[in-house]
């Protein structure tokens, strides 16, 4: 069993080890299990989904404990706690290395995402790989020697906390694929459309050269806006939309793209809305659970505090937009940004159009572990105002569609391209 778990990232962090593991703290075995049991512990009593597990917790401790016992290697023992934490299923519980560890990670500026069972490059982010032949729509057929999709079930799908089947498969084959030591590059066997072979090593030092504003706006045909908000969690948003909002109004109908917003203030999303709706429209519901000692002695259940979704006021001294909306979804939508869709939802303003999102949204509670790593829990659930959930299931698009990788190749954008078809009617 020590196997399965130990092992499974030697062959990514050979060179890592080698080079970092002197400067990483050595820990000892009660320093070890007390980090285990610290994670355990809090997550008993802090963790909002804790009564939805599948399986008993307790006993998943029990198995790790004479693990953690035994591995003296500092990786291999956050792996452990990681590979612990990846068991709850929660996209915003997660356990995280010391920063000394990330100094020495890396990945190339490369996506790509699992699109009809292979992995296809999706993004390429330095001209440096453009030159060297690396194109978008290209097929990731084999990665250090290694089947592209085996490569991601074994070495990556074990440490991955998510809380849906298609955040999962996302960080699998688009955060996460690529990192490792950054002193130790990929070797890449990539398929074009022609199904011609070719053999890319990329180091994983390259930086990116693309920017990613929190913002931008453009006008598409028919006068219809495209609004692409990448984040709700920058700072120079609010001057950002305000800026674009005199554009926006001068349009016949709006596309909000938010398919990679991986989220950040609920209430800026928030703020959107309430320029899109002239009455007023509700958010998230809130609960939180309550521990209190004697109710345990008593036998009694956990009581919970209940906050009911709140009523948002539309903007107030602006002219309010009223023409057609949609929002673009993907299963990059997460968190804030899918606040953001609950609201939407609730202006009842248009349609979703895309894939499922993420399903995940709540407030982390942050916990310190030994050697200077953190682990984190979710420790608030949030649902449609009417109890609904959308944690663990996404948001759901009214009208679902994906790109192939015929579309990435062509360059099209199918999911905008029915956006844009759905104003015209």
């Amino acid at each position: 069993m020590k196997k399965n778990f130990l092992f499974l990232l030697l062959p990514l962090f050979t060179a890592f080890f080698m080079q970092a593991q002197e400067s990483l703290p050595s820990l000892s075995k009660a320093e070890r299990v007390y980090g285990l049991s610290k994670f355990w512990s809090e997550v008993k009593y802090n963790f909002v989904y804790y009564d939805e597990l599948k399986f008993d917790w307790d006993s998943l401790y029990m198995e790790y404990l004479p693990l953690v016992e035994a591995e003296e290697d500092f990786i291999a023992y956050y792996d452990l706690l990681r590979s612990f934490c990846a068991r709850l299923q929660d996209g915003h519980t997660n356990v995280y290395y010391p920063s000394k560890v990330y100094e020495h990670i890396g990945r190339p500026p490369l996506r790509t995402q699992l699109i009809e069972g292979k992995v296809i490059v999706t993004e390429i982010r330095n001209d440096t790989l453009r030159e060297a032949g690396i194109q978008i729509g290209m097929e990731v057929v084999n990665i250090n020697g290694m089947n592209a999709v085996a490569y991601g079930e074994k070495y990556i799908a074990p440490y991955v906390s998510a809380s849906t089947p298609q955040d999962r498969v996302n960080r699998m084959y688009n955060y996460e694929y690529f990192m490792g030591p950054k002193d130790e590059p990929i070797t890449l066997e990539l398929k074009d459309k022609n199904g011609k072979i070719s053999k890319q090593e990329i180091s994983r030092t390259m930086t990116s050269q693309s920017n990613f504003p929190t913002l931008t706006f453009k006008v598409l045909e028919n006068n219809i806006g495209h609004l692409t908000v990448n984040s709700f969690g920058q700072n120079d948003f609010w001057d950002a939309f305000n800026e674009t909002y005199p554009e926006i109004l001068k349009t016949n109908g709006l596309v909000i793209d938010i398919r990679n917003n991986g989220g950040g203030n609920s209430n800026q999303g928030y703020y959107i809305v309430r320029h899109l709706s002239s009455k007023p429209f509700k958010g998230s519901r809130v609960a939180i659970k309550q521990y209190l000692p004697s109710f345990k002695a008593w036998g009694w259940n956990p009581t919970w505090f209940v906050e009911e979704a709140g009523l948002q006021q539309p903007i107030q001294d602006k002219e309010i937009y009223t023409k057609p909306v949609v929002v673009l979804i993907s299963e990059r939508t997460f968190s804030a940004a899918e606040d953001f869709c609950v609201a939407f939802d609730g202006a009842d303003r248009g349609l979703f159009i895309g894939s499922a999102s993420g399903g995940s949204t709540g407030q982390p509670l942050f916990i310190d572990l030994p050697g200077g790593g953190r682990g984190r829990m979710c420790s608030k659930k949030d649902t449609y105002p009417d109890g609904t959930p959308f944690v663990g299931v996404g948001i759901q698009p009214d009208i679902e569609i994906h790109p192939t990788i015929k579309s990435i190749q062509q360059g099209e954008d199918p999911v905008l391209n029915k956006a844009l078809e759905s104003l015209k009617k």
